[in-house]
Order: structure tokens, then sequence, then C-alpha cells
């Protein structure tokens, strides 16, 4: 059986979120299989993310992303 994941065809737009929220921005996508979506979250003082750290990657993959950004902030 094919693994089938699908993974990010379009970054559609960056969103401020309001205060409160558990994060400060989000990126909306189109997948691969058609959807769109949310494919991260983060606060803009810690995690710097753009469009070409999403396009061909799957959620899990923009995940271990977020991590590794997050695990360097932390240590800095």
């Amino acid at each position: 059986m094919s693994d089938q994941r699908p993974i990010v065809e379009e970054v559609l737009r960056f969103e401020e979120l309001p205060s409160g929220a558990l994060a400060s921005r989000r990126t909306i996508v189109r997948w691969s299989d058609g959807t769109e979506g949310e494919a991260a979250r983060w606060y803009h003082d810690e995690v710097l993310i753009c469009e070409g750290d999403l396009i061909a990657k799957t959620r899990e993959q923009i995940r271990a992303l977020h991590f590794r950004c997050d695990r360097d902030w932390l240590r800095s």
C-alpha cells in the first residue's frame, strides 16, 4: 500500500491571530488532496516560517520543522 499523505501545493495566506490565541500567526494552504486548511501556527517572535518552508511538505514534516525551530529558539 502506498503512503499518500497530502502535501502543500500552495500557500494561500499568512494570518495574524487575535490576542489571547495559542499563537500569533498561522498559514492557510491548499493541500494536494484539494482541501484548504491550516498548516501551522506559531509565535512570530519565536519562529520564522516562509512559503518555501511549506511547499511540498506533509503535515508531519511541517510539524517536525516547527519543533526544530521552536527547540532552536529555546536554546538560543
